[in-house]
């Protein structure tokens, strides 16, 4: 049985993103992703529908 996922990138065989589907926010590895991370978290409708896949 399926309970959960996880969304994370990776840049140049490092870790770079990934989110925190209890927070529903994305977490910054390195400080080069901290402005991405920045605009997706001000994409609320996004990280809704990124936390309900991730608890199919």
């Amino acid at each position: 049985k399926f309970s959960q996922g996880i969304r994370q990138y990776g840049y140049d065989g490092e870790d770079f993103l990934y989110f925190d589907i209890r927070a529903s926010q994305w977490i910054a590895s390195v400080n080069a992703a901290v402005p991405t991370k920045r605009d997706w978290d001000n994409m609320p409708n996004v990280n809704l529908y990124i936390k309900a896949y991730l608890k199919i």
